[in-house]
């Protein structure tokens, strides 16, 4: 049994996140607990 740990890849700045049009399908909202922090982007 391994765990897999996942690793936050911000997109842009929250504040930018309503004008995002490249990754607006794909890219979400998500907060990373290790970094204490709410981002825009993708969970790796």
């Amino acid at each position: 049994m391994q765990v897999i740990d996942t690793l936050p890849l911000p997109v842009c700045g929250t504040s930018r996140a309503q004008r995002d049009r490249r990754f607006k399908p794909d890219a979400d909202y998500d907060y990373c607990a290790a970094k204490d922090q709410h981002y825009y982007g993708f969970k790796l």
